[in-house]
């Protein structure tokens, strides 16, 4: 027999039956229990393999060819023979004989010659052996069932958690006439100033929104401000956000996170680095690493106060400066009101506070500089409110004008440590630049908050699970488990739990915080599209390795139902379904190394023009139509 038959013969186990393969018999027989040719016992009965495997034994093509067989037969064994099931194969057996008579009468043929055709179509010679295939995928067709279901799902949390690193964000897009391009030079429009004013104003207001999501839903230019700027579908390892938005999210848990670290409980920071392939100091592999791109560590301040050597420094937006975009989003003439000689659009005041503060690739956060007049003003007359921003511990740094040449041109300098706009439950809003090219692309500014962050220690829930300052008791939660490691797993997959509240979410003794629960009661009418979201997520946690999954699960079943499965052969198609799961990871992690290396290119690209940035002193020359040809302010030069 050809070996190409040999491999056809053992695929029909899994179409048929496993006794179907004594039609291949040959002499030799691979040795894989005390019983020659003996690959499982179930029931008493022996199932062999009665070809030889010779040429294939520990190959590929034998360990894939186990595999689909014992994948096929653990199912059968996994999934109980009803009496309905007994029916539905039945009720299929009988419209196969129908549709052969029908086909003869219509033919002119003999039902015998189209029942021989039909068992060709059908891949089997035996109405048994079409019973044993129809068996096959009824049964089939139930395992499926039962992995979709909610019961089922929900175990799937931890390894989801594990594999995905899943974060739940909101967001509030705001668009920008600015070309990707452009990485010093933006221009955007009177519209888009307002805008970035407005957002930056409302989300630092107690008095306009009552929160980052009423934000969101008047104010953002994404289709999520509907759903409040949550974006339900959570942001995995695995999904195509643009990197400044998802790489950023890691950054910043790396370099900024407090609540982000390695403890007796759990490894946090290093789980961080490992699941997201993050090139740190230690295993960038001579390329650019996080701390030196995106946290600044070790760069020279041009001016000013020297940067905190070995800190991470993110960079600073000035409150005062979404106050000057407004008061300057309709400038485009000088305060006499005369067209700006030796300018472009580029001088535009708007357009220079853009390029300083809010054009950046990297992680930006907004400060309360109370020291400004503009700052003062807003917090005395209520248009800001200082309960907004909080003590983040965060290093900032942020472009300024310095004397370099006996001129002003733009260098960067330390701010230090101050107050950052948070939303109403403490967040950081990190504030990046980011757009993507195709026909739904775009251009903006992305202000984002982690609702659920993978990487933040739980610590406080597992040691003290009823506390005055937390009012959801997870006391429940942890019954029966004993370990702390299982506590912290169990507290992160509640989370994504799939209970809808029926009563107000203001009781938060009786709901947790949750994916569902994360839009307030008043929008309650989005509850079920968020439980259906976490089951969309959690029916990927294995992706493209789901079906080993369901192999291992039917294994551990059939085991337990009395299956013997020889060593040889089990440890084979292990090998295979590693081999499988590592090739899959490889693409993942191949994938995330480019991005990573695209997305700090870029940032290091930028800072190394930001000298090229129109020094703030070039908002005065404007206003006074005082810039000089060849001077710093003109950009024709």
């Amino acid at each position: 027999m050809k070996k190409k038959l040999t491999f056809a013969c053992l695929s029909l186990v899994g179409s048929i039956s496993i006794g179907a393969l004594a039609s291949c018999s040959s002499s030799k027989i691979p040795q894989l229990n005390e019983v020659d040719g003996l690959y499982l016992t179930y029931n008493g009965v022996k199932y062999t393999i009665d070809e030889t495997f010779n040429d294939y034994e520990n190959t590929l093509e034998s360990a894939k060819a186990y595999y689909n067989a014992l994948s096929d037969i653990f199912v059968q064994i996994a999934v109980d023979t009803t009496a309905l099931i007994e029916n539905d194969v039945n009720d299929k057996v009988d419209s196969f004989y129908k549709t052969a008579k029908d086909n003869a009468a219509t033919n002119g043929t003999s039902e015998k010659e189209e029942i021989e055709k039909a068992f060709e179509t059908e891949g089997v010679s035996t109405e048994q052996e079409l019973r044993e295939k129809y068996m096959l995928e009824i049964k089939t067709t139930e395992n499926d069932k039962t992995f979709e279901s909610d019961k089922s799902l929900l175990t799937f949390r931890t390894d989801y958690i594990d594999n995905k690193s899943p974060y739940v964000t909101k967001h509030i897009l705001v668009k920008v006439d600015a070309t990707s391009s452009n990485l010093y030079d933006g221009k955007i429009s009177e519209d888009n100033a307002y805008k970035l004013s407005n957002v930056v104003l409302g989300l630092a207001s107690t008095n306009t929104y009552k929160n980052f999501g009423e934000v969101a839903l008047r104010l953002s230019d994404d289709s999520s401000a509907s759903t409040y700027g949550l974006i339900s579908a959570p942001m995995e390892v695995t999904t195509s956000f643009v990197n400044e938005y998802k790489l950023g999210l890691y950054a910043q848990d790396y370099l900024f996170n407090s609540k982000v670290t390695d403890s007796a409980m759990s490894s946090d920071k290093t789980n961080l680095v490992e699941r997201t392939n993050m090139p740190t100091k230690e295993n960038s592999k001579g390329i650019l690493d996080v701390e030196s791109v995106i946290g600044n560590v070790n760069r020279q301040s041009d001016f000013g106060t020297g940067i905190t050597a070995d800190t991470p420094s993110a960079y600073g937006i000035p409150v005062s400066a979404a106050i000057e975009l407004a008061n300057y989003a309709s400038t485009i003439k000088s305060d006499d009101n005369k067209t700006v000689e030796e300018a472009s659009e580029v001088n535009y005041p708007r357009n220079i506070i853009f390029n300083h503060y809010f054009n950046n690739r990297s992680i930006s956060y907004i400060y309360l500089d109370d020291e400004n007049s503009l700052t003062q003003q807003a917090l005395s007359d209520g248009t800001i409110s200082e309960s907004k921003f909080a003590d983040l511990n965060i290093n900032l740094i942020q472009y300024g004008d310095y004397e370099s040449a006996s001129e002003k041109t733009t260098g960067v300098t330390q701010i230090g440590n101050k107050k950052i706009l948070t939303d109403e439950n403490g967040h950081p809003i990190l504030v990046t630049r980011a757009g993507s090219s195709g026909d739904s692309g775009y251009e903006g500014v992305h202000f984002i908050v982690a609702n659920f962050d993978p990487f933040e220690s739980v610590e406080t829930q597992v040691t003290t699970p009823k506390s005055p300052t937390d009012s959801y008791d997870y006391t429940t939660l942890f019954e029966g488990l004993t370990t702390d490691q299982e506590k912290v797993a169990a507290v992160r997959n509640d989370y994504f739990n799939l209970t809808i509240p029926s009563l107000s979410i203001d009781d938060k003794t009786i709901y947790n915080p949750s994916l569902i629960t994360s839009i307030t009661a008043t929008e309650s009418k989005y509850y079920n599209t968020l439980a259906e979201a976490v089951r969309t997520a959690l029916k990927d946690t294995y992706g493209s390795n789901l079906e080993f999954k369901k192999y291992s699960t039917n294994k551990q079943t059939a085991v337990s139902k009395g299956a013997v499965i020889p060593e040889d052969v089990d440890a084979l198609v292990e090998k295979y379904i590693a081999a499988a799961i590592l090739d899959s990871n490889f693409t993942q992690e191949r994938s995330l190394q480019d991005s990573w290396k695209s997305y700090l290119q870029l940032v290091d690209l930028q800072q190394s023009l930001s000298n090229r940035i129109l020094p703030n002193e070039c908002i005065n020359q404007f206003k006074t139509n005082t810039i000089v040809k060849g001077g710093v302010c003109d950009v024709s030069k």
